[in-house]
């Protein structure tokens, strides 16, 4: 299989621009006045499904026969893999919001105190503090859920992927459906577990399963290409109806978008892909790459954009808003690459990010000395 998959990549950027309307029409007014994307949430499903798919694959191919080394390297390299992206969004926030909200030194200290539990992906966990990408829940679930699902699927291979992911993405998006009929907000605490991680253990369940189902189109020596094409592109369309176009009240819709875009994604993945001839090239890959971005980068610009500038409305807010979204993830997009090819070179990642905390906090401290008397 290739390294990257153009379909996939594709629609991480659709899925990742639904998420932007959805956060800002759920920041600036009842989502009930939105036209469109009354569930464009549902595209982080997306995200969890294809990283559930990906950590599979890479269970699958495992060579190191000790498990808990294997564990580590894998932790370790999607950290790293992560990280370059996520550092430069956490600094840009906190310079924005050091600007827009006029923080005094002691403000700017309380929330970098807070703020290392996001950086250590411990928030799902139960940890919070000062949260400056809005999204990092998110990394935290990978994260947590990586070190859960990689072992077992190491140990007991393909037992793990087609009978207990399967039932695990049952019983817990269930279990969601049953307590608030919806998978949104993700820091509803059930006795000891966040809805968010929840939501993490049953999507990435699901790409687990899909990776299975994956193994089985490639086995297939005569498959109805027609048929299979069909199913790839119907369940993409379907699925993008209910998160950006729906807007019935009809709440358990958002378990019927896993159902649709599984397959596709499984299709995508697999030699029997239709749309995979078509979406092909580095175009396709930097779409990909830029979504990542663009998720880190837009969320705490939707909250506090308007609360900054509440007299800007309509077409002029909507302009500062994608305007602002742009230069920040262009920002991070290329702050990202230096990264990663700093760290390629042999150079510490930890190094590397000390040195930048180090210096956006001088920029920071002496901005609040001389700002604020």
């Amino acid at each position: 299989m290739k390294k990257r998959v153009g379909t996939i990549d594709l629609f991480r950027f659709v899925f990742i621009i639904g998420i932007v309307f959805f956060h800002f029409f759920a920041a600036n007014m009842k989502l009930t006045a939105a036209k469109y994307f009354n569930f464009g949430m549902l595209g982080v499903e997306f995200f969890f499904i294809v990283s559930g798919f990906l950590l599979a694959l890479k269970a699958d191919r495992e060579k190191e026969p000790n498990i808990g080394l294997a564990t580590g390297r894998m932790t370790r390299g999607r950290f790293l893999s992560l990280m370059p992206y996520v550092v430069p969004a956490f600094l840009i926030s906190f310079i924005l919001r050091f600007i827009l909200q006029k923080w005094t030194l002691a403000t700017l200290g309380e929330n970098v105190l807070t703020s290392y539990m996001e950086m250590l992906g411990l928030q799902m966990a139960g940890f919070r503090g000062d949260q400056p990408t809005q999204v990092y829940w998110y990394v935290s679930c990978l994260l947590i859920v990586g070190l859960i699902y990689y072992p077992l699927m190491l140990k007991f291979r393909s037992l793990f992927r087609r009978w207990a992911a399967p039932l695990i993405a049952v019983m817990v998006y269930g279990f969601l459906f049953y307590k608030t009929e919806s998978v949104n907000d993700n820091v509803v605490w059930f006795s000891f577990i966040y809805k968010g991680l929840l939501r993490g253990l049953a999507g990435m369940a699901v790409g687990v399963a899909v990776y299975e189902l994956k193994l089985w189109l490639d086995k297939e020596e005569n498959p109805h290409r027609l048929g299979v094409g069909f199913a790839e592109i119907f369940g993409y369309i379907a699925a993008m109806y209910i998160a950006f176009v729906y807007r019935g009240t009809y709440l358990p819709v958002q378990f019927l978008f896993v159902v649709l875009i599984a397959p596709s994604i499984a299709i995508s993945f697999s030699s029997q892909s239709a749309l995979g001839k078509v979406f092909n090239g580095k175009f396709y890959t930097v779409l990909g790459e830029l979504s990542t971005c663009i998720f880190l980068n837009h969320n705490y610009l939707t909250k506090w954009l308007p609360q900054t500038f509440p007299d800007l409305k309509g077409a002029a807010l909507w302009a500062t808003l994608f305007g602002g979204v742009a230069v920040c993830t262009t920002i991070a997009f290329f702050s990202g690459k230096l990264l990663k090819k700093l760290i390629k070179n042999g150079r510490s990642v930890f190094g590397v990010m000390y040195g930048l905390f180090a210096a956006a906090a001088v920029i920071l401290i002496l901005g609040a000395i001389f700002g604020n008397g």
